[in-house]
Formats: C-alpha cells, sequence, structure tokens
C-alpha cells in the first residue's frame, strides 16, 4: 500500500528528530498539515517529547493553530491527552492559561476529564478560570462527571469552589441530571458532596421537569427517561433530596458553604 503520510508527518510519528530538522530544511514548515489534515504540530504533541516541540518553536510553528475548525488548540489538546511537562512547556511559550477554543472550550475544561489531578492542579495554581463556562453553558464541575475512572476532579472542583464560597445551585440540576443519564454507581456519593454548597435544593418535580425538556436527558430504547426515573438510583437520589430538605427544615441550619470530604459516606 502507498505510503500516505507526508515525510515531515513521519519524522514527526517516529521521533526522528534529525529527519524533522531535514524536512524543515528542505521547504517543510511546522505549520503543514499531515495526510488527515491535521496540523502536524498534534502530531508532535503526542510524542511528548520537549526537544521535539522545541525544533517547532524554533523553525516558527503557530501555537494557536486549532486542530480542526473550531477544534481544540495546542494547550487545550495537551490539557487533555499530553504530560504535564508539556502543558507547562506551552505555557512557558506564552499560551494563555484562559485561551479557549471557538466553542469557548478551556484547558481546565478538559482537564478535569483526566484520572488524575496534577494537570488541573497546575492550571489553577497558574491563574486558571474554575468558574469559566463552555459556549454551550457547561461548567467544569459538570464536565467533571464525565471521567469514568473516578470522582478525584469533581471532589477537588467541589473543595475549590466551597473555599471560594460560591452557591452551586446554578449547578445542581445539571448535575443531578448528569448524574442519573450515565447511572453512575457512585452518583449518590457525588451528590451527598455537591448538596451542602447548595442554597436552595430542588425536589423531585425541579428535577423531573428538568429532565423533560429538550438536550437535557438522551433517551434511548434501552433506557428511556421514563424507566430513569422509576430505576434504584432515581429512587435513592430523590430520598437523598429529601432528607437533606427536611434536615434543613427541622434544624434551619444555613447553607454549609464550605467542602465537606466525602470519607464519611
Amino acid at each position: 500500500m502507498a505510503e500516505l503520510r507526508t515525510p515531515l508527518e513521519i519524522a514527526v510519528q517516529s521521533g526522528d528528530l534529525p529527519g524533522v530538522q531535514r524536512q524543515f530544511q528542505r521547504g517543510a514548515t511546522p505549520n503543514d498539515r499531515n495526510h488527515l489534515g491535521i496540523p502536524v504540530l498534534f502530531d508532535a504533541l503526542r510524542r511528548n517529547e520537549l526537544t521535539l516541540l522545541t525544533l517547532f518553536d524554533r523553525a516558527g510553528v503557530c501555537w494557536q493553530q486549532p486542530y480542526n475548525t473550531g477544534g481544540y488548540t495546542p494547550l487545550v489538546y495537551a490539557c487533555l491527552y499530553c504530560e504535564l511537562e508539556v502543558v507547562r512547556y506551552l505555557c512557558e511559550q506564552g499560551q494563555s492559561i484562559d485561551q479557549c477554543t471557538a466553542h469557548g472550550v478551556r484547558g481546565i475544561h478538559v482537564a478535569v476529564q483526566r484520572p488524575t489531578l496534577e494537570v488541573a492542579q497546575f492550571l489553577h495554581e497558574a491563574g486558571a478560570n474554575l468558574f469559566a463556562e463552555t459556549g454551550q453553558g457547561e461548567s467544569a464541575l459538570l464536565i467533571s462527571l464525565r471521567c469514568k475512572a473516578n470522582l478525584a476532579a469533581f471532589h477537588w472542583l467541589l473543595q475549590r469552589y466551597g473555599s471560594a464560597g460560591r452557591d452551586l445551585s446554578p449547578l445542581v440540576l445539571p448535575c443531578l441530571a448528569h448524574l442519573l443519564e450515565q447511572q453512575r454507581p457512585d452518583a449518590v456519593q457525588a451528590a451527598a458532596a455537591l448538596l451542602p454548597l447548595v442554597a436552595q435544593v430542588p425536589g423531585e418535580t425541579a428535577l423531573g421537569d428538568y429532565l423533560r425538556q429538550p438536550g437535557n436527558y438522551a433517551s434511548t430504547a434501552l433506557r428511556p427517561l421514563s424507566i430513569a426515573l422509576d430505576s434504584r438510583l432515581s429512587r435513592q437520589l430523590f430520598a437523598l433530596l429529601r432528607a437533606e430538605a427536611l434536615s434543613r427544615q427541622t434544624q434551619g441550619a444555613p447553607v454549609i458553604t464550605r467542602w465537606h470530604s466525602p470519607g464519611h459516606l
């Protein structure tokens, strides 16, 4: 089969640094695209080799070029797929910690989908806005629930939000809806950690009405909304909401605006 990849693409993907230099000397540029139409820079990022990225930088690479139309910038891409040292290197090249794609996706939005916290923590320490939403109105907290490995980022964000005294009432329904839709085994634990930071606890009707709005629940033949609302998980979540609301009514306790470790659950 004929080789479809470009000579620069082949050299980059194999980590052949002298080969990359030769291709630049022969007229290739660090802003060229590979045979799939994707900037070859993203092939270099996947190597997680700073020496290779330094070659691209010296050859005049554009660090803002997106993966595709409206796609991830190199920094946002690295925050999801690359090692921390690559993310740090890109920031050292002057990339804004809060740069976003055409759809409003930032590095922090993808970093919280990783099973480990090191990239998210680095972005936070570098001044990333943890409260920014994507162009579709999704918070980092909601997006963190897409990490299937664990809820480490979710609980880490709750701690940060709690320290800032944020009322998470606007985020509670989207988060509960996602937990219910995905039927996560750790959904009750996540909801129990979230509710202390919510000024107004939603009831079953409010959650049901939210789920019935177009786009808030992806019904399938195997899991229509009616089944989800009558599942064991939904009954557990509804019981948790009732218990939290009752506790506040009977005790008159103020909203707890600080994070509590889920270790007691």
